[in-house]
């Protein structure tokens, strides 16, 4: 909490920056930091803090308004987290990453367990990626598949073009 919400950093599961900020457009167009809006107002506002928690609270509105509602809210999220991934690490998907910032990056994600089960050997699906000389985008890629979770099996098939951009 000293620290991490200077890089918005999430203090535990239970609170999500990027939620907050999706679901509290004034604190995101203030360009608050959305930890310490939720400590100092937030909660005694009685905001949600997360998706699931909103979620809990619009269910006797429309399924369908719900659904569409979500949908939308979820597309926002991950393109969040895939620039916060970005900005953790000084990538950019517009210029070449500097290899010190890259490598950086592929050891945190070898260090990670991910949520999903990986096989190499009869998957239930495979998840193939064309990289296309953009090590950047691979590597959110391969974050945002690490934090998914599902009861199926998967193998990831990394297809690279071997254009001289990708390292």
């Amino acid at each position: 909490m000293i620290w991490g919400y200077r890089h918005f950093l999430d203090p535990s599961p239970h609170f999500s920056g990027a939620e907050y900020y999706l679901l509290n457009e004034d604190v995101r167009s203030a360009k608050a930091n959305p930890l310490l809006h939720y400590v100092v107002a937030g909660r005694r506002e009685q905001r949600c803090s997360s998706i699931s928690e909103r979620r809990k609270r619009i269910a006797p509105i429309s399924q369908l308004q719900a659904g569409l509602k979500l949908a939308q809210e979820y597309t926002s999220l991950g393109c969040m987290r895939g620039g916060a991934y970005l900005f953790r690490y000084g990538l950019t998907l517009q210029r070449n990453p500097s290899l010190e910032r890259a490598i950086c990056a592929i050891k945190d994600l070898a260090l990670r367990r991910p949520e999903l089960s990986i096989v190499h050997q009869s998957p239930d699906a495979s998840i193939i990626i064309p990289v296309h000389g953009q090590l950047p985008g691979l590597l959110n890629c391969l974050d945002s598949i690490a934090a998914q979770a599902s009861k199926y099996t998967v193998e990831i098939i990394v297809v690279d073009d071997a254009e001289s951009g990708c390292q």
